[in-house]
């Protein structure tokens, strides 16, 4: 799948700074795992709603310096 740019849009950054940003649609891979989503530049961050259809159960060992997506 070819990845297209699909609009623009404005995220609110940590600091509270507004950024417009290009949105992008594709499909993301995670190990076996494949979605159609949209995504956008910058750091990668995984969102709940795609977290839930690859898993039900996170867990963090901070000692072993392991996260886990499981279901």
């Amino acid at each position: 799948m070819k990845v297209i740019l699909i609009s623009y849009g404005v995220f609110k950054l940590a600091t509270g700074d507004e950024i417009e940003l290009p949105i992008f649609w594709g499909k993301i891979s995670i190990r076996r795992y494949e979605i159609e989503t949209w995504f956008t530049y910058g750091e990668f961050l995984a969102g709940m709603e795609f977290l839930s259809s690859v898993g039900t159960y996170l867990s963090f060992d901070f000692k072993k310096r392991e996260v886990r997506l499981m279901k």
